[in-house]
């Protein structure tokens, strides 16, 4: 298991913890360990040093960037009138820009309005993602799935083999786009396949959808449906 900075707050609005949680079982499914000082790592000496020796062993970083302060008006540098900004934590920058210096892989994730700093683009060498962090699904939006993996493919130093989608192999049944497997007994296992990877998809709750773990498909329909979606099959 890989040791992965999350850069975060400690507290969170109750509106974004659902969400987090989810990112946070996705990323231990995905066999990393998230350190966050704060929440699993707690501070001997002081906060940066203590940052700085996490972070040192940790393979890559994700930021995540939550609302934190609400500037309603203000006036910028150049004395223009500003209406409304939405900030995060300032150790999101501190964090990320340690990380940098240590070249580790990084991900940077905001929710809807926050910007300064890391999360100006251009700011970072890689793609910065917003997105609505108080949607509890958030970590399985297709763009963040596709985000993640690269992010994972550049960490773990090389890019996984994946099977090119061909016909089903014998005993597997090909519907909704996915695959199933035939049983002894002829049932259908309740399982869902990858058809790249030809490797068992997983979905964490029943309210999401079945993702394959190597490639980053998401499936059409929720853990939840998979029942309805075995009836549908043919045998």
């Amino acid at each position: 298991m890989k040791n992965i900075f999350i850069s975060r707050p400690t507290i969170i609005d109750k509106q974004f913890s659902k969400g987090l949680d989810n990112a946070l079982n996705f990323l231990e499914q995905n066999d990393f360990k998230p350190r966050t000082l704060g929440s699993s790592d707690y501070p001997s000496e002081s906060p940066l040093n203590e940052v700085l020796r996490i972070m040192k062993e940790c393979d890559g970083i994700i930021v995540l960037g939550y609302p934190q302060i609400l500037i309603k008006s203000g006036y910028n540098k150049s004395k223009k009138i500003i209406d409304e900004i939405i900030l995060s934590t300032e150790w999101n920058h501190i964090e990320a820009a340690l990380a940098y210096s240590l070249s580790l892989p990084m991900l940077v994730i905001h929710h809807l309005g926050i910007s300064r700093g890391i999360f100006d683009r251009g700011t970072l060498n890689s793609f910065i993602y917003e997105i609505d962090l108080t949607n509890d699904s958030w970590i399985f939006e297709k763009n963040i799935i596709g985000a993640f993996n690269t992010w994972k493919h550049k960490l773990i130093g090389s890019l996984p083999s994946v099977n090119p989608v061909r016909n089903p192999i014998s005993g597997y049944i090909s519907h909704r786009g996915l695959y199933f497997k035939k049983k002894k007994d002829g049932k259908i296992e309740d399982t869902v396949y990858c058809p790249k990877c030809n490797t068992p998809m997983f979905s964490m709750e029943d309210f999401f959808p079945y993702i394959c773990s190597i490639c980053g498909l998401v499936s059409g329909f929720t853990r939840g449906e998979l029942k309805e979606i075995i009836s549908e099959i043919k045998i």
